[in-house]
């Protein structure tokens, strides 16, 4: 999948949590064998495999129409995903057949490594900060790579941010592969960091 470019804004003395799920560049395609729950809704999609918390689009359903969308799916178990916030029972019409949900493949992430670093602009020779998964590259903040949730998250405490001054500047971040292959993993984006009201 293309990087995408995520806007963050940092606060001073605020602990800074953000995952980034990470998916190959394919799709994967489950047909909808049930609807079993309209408040929420719920599909019966035998043998999904798709990840908790994970992006997914219900497409080609005819009736409802409004089944179609992007969402996001909470896994209730190996055959089921819930829409929590998509609620049918006011529908004119009930689902009957047909449809299906196309969802990125997860990428096994196992033994990456990830980096990412922010500066006042393109080019600046020293960064304002720097986020590592190793800790021995003595980073300001860690990305902690999760296999398990197909995730990277970027951590920086709140003594940390604390020390920041207010600023605005460019960021990216970048994956690596076992084999040494680097990916990006979000595109060039811009960053602030804006004081803190409550101390």
């Amino acid at each position: 999948m293309d990087a995408p470019i995520i806007n963050l804004c940092i606060q001073q003395g605020k602990t800074l949590e953000f995952a980034l799920q990470y998916a190959e560049n394919r799709y994967s395609y489950c047909d909808i064998a049930a609807v079993v729950s309209l408040a929420p809704l719920r599909l019966t999609l035998p043998e999904h495999g798709i990840p908790d918390g994970w992006p997914v689009s219900i497409q080609c359903v005819k009736r409802p129409a409004e089944m179609n969308g992007d969402y996001i799916a909470t896994v209730i178990d190996a055959d089921t995903i819930e829409i929590n916030d998509l609620v049918g029972s006011c529908w004119r019409h009930q689902w009957a057949a047909g449809g299906h949900v196309r969802f990125p493949v997860p990428q096994d992430i196992t033994g990456w490594s990830a980096r990412a670093a922010f500066r006042r602009r393109i080019g600046d020779p020293v960064a304002v900060l720097t986020l590592h998964s190793d800790p021995g590259q003595n980073p300001d903040g860690l990305i902690i790579v999760d296999p398990a949730e197909h995730s990277f998250t970027l951590q920086l405490s709140d003594a940390v941010t604390a020390e920041l001054k207010p600023m605005c500047g460019v960021w990216d971040a970048e994956v690596i592969d076992p084999e040494g292959s680097v990916y990006a993993l979000v595109d060039v984006s811009e960053f602030e960091i804006t004081g803190e009201v409550t101390v």
